[in-house]
């Protein structure tokens, strides 16, 4: 994943890396809380693999979701907060 460290010293989750059709964000990164998700920003490449994705699974935690946050999921076929399992 890749972060971002907010000024009050939570996270948004920027993009995603991996490979994997199914990723699960995680509400505790290192020092802080995961506050956001953001996930259509990133590379090209990031870009590319998150076309692949076919599940997500949010903790119930997060406050925002921003609007583009799955512009590009063209194959997102599950979608749910923790909560949810």
């Amino acid at each position: 994943m890749d972060i971002e460290k907010l000024e009050n010293g939570n996270y948004n989750i920027l993009g995603y890396k991996g490979n994997k059709t199914e990723i699960e964000i995680h509400y505790k990164i290192e020092d802080g809380f995961v506050e956001s998700v953001s996930l259509y920003a990133g590379s090209e490449l990031s870009q590319q693999r998150k076309k692949n994705i076919e599940k997500i699974i949010i903790p119930s935690g997060i406050k925002k979701i921003k609007d583009d946050a799955f512009k590009i999921f063209f194959n997102l076929k599950q979608f749910y907060n923790t909560f949810d399992k």
